[in-house]
């Protein structure tokens, strides 16, 4: 076997001439984390996903006013959020038809923002449906629903 002494030199030089001459080493800074967490900080939150009104009604109940108080908690709570309230008319329906969405529309952001919601935090939508037979999952008719969409800072 040969072995090639000029390899074995420069590598015995290299590792002779590291610890001759010490790197300066910058120390990591520390920063500092603070021990419990800030009242902002994400929390599990379940809030419904839509208000179910009666066939062309746009009133709100009782049982919509206990949903609509935990949404307006949460955007008060996290004014970074934003919440895009939809609502459904058919395509056949007449003026009548897309009143009562704006008007369910603008009940509910009136609550919301009566309760401590921002009045730049909802916007509003209203969608066509090409079928006004459309069902949610749970059978409600999708004219009569109000849909929550948070856009931004949704619940965890």
């Amino acid at each position: 076997m040969r072995y090639n002494i000029c390899g074995f030199g420069l590598v015995a030089v290299m590792l002779s001439g590291c610890a001759a001459h010490p790197v300066a080493t910058t120390p990591t800074p520390v920063v500092a984390v603070p021990a419990v967490m800030s009242p902002a900080a994400p929390q599990e939150v379940a809030l419904a996903t839509h208000l179910l009104f009666s066939q062309n009604r746009s009133d709100l109940t009782s049982d919509n006013e206990a949903s609509l108080d935990m949404h307006a908690r949460y955007l008060s709570a996290h004014p970074q959020s934003r919440l895009m309230l939809v609502a459904y008319r058919p395509i056949r329906g007449g003026s009548g038809q897309n009143s009562i969405a704006h008007y369910r529309e603008l009940g509910v952001k009136g609550y919301l923002v009566g309760h401590g919601a921002l009045h730049k935090q909802i916007v509003l939508r209203i969608k066509r449906l090409l079928n006004s037979d459309q069902t949610l999952e749970s059978g409600e008719r999708l004219q009569d629903v109000v849909e929550f969409v948070y856009v931004k800072g949704a619940p965890r």
